[in-house]
């Protein structure tokens, strides 16, 4: 039993954290538009670009963001 209240805590904890990832991605393309690119966005954060890129793959699929030519979000 225990070792399921520890996967359901660690399985919330990973939501958590990257769901404020989300929103700290979100947050950055707001404050620099008109359009930025995942390099900035990853220095601004302190994360890879390659897992900006995985983010930001989510958030176009989901309407939050949008694309722009090569490698310029909205």
């Amino acid at each position: 039993m225990a070792g399921n209240a520890d996967e359901a805590e660690e399985s919330n904890v990973l939501r958590s954290k990257r769901d404020a990832t989300r929103y700290q991605i979100l947050v950055e393309i707001a404050e620099r538009q008109p359009a930025v690119s995942q390099q900035e966005v990853a220095s601004a954060i302190g994360i890879t670009s390659q897992a900006v890129s995985d983010y930001l793959q989510d958030l176009v699929k989901q309407g939050f963001v949008e694309k722009h030519g090569r490698g310029r979000y909205e």
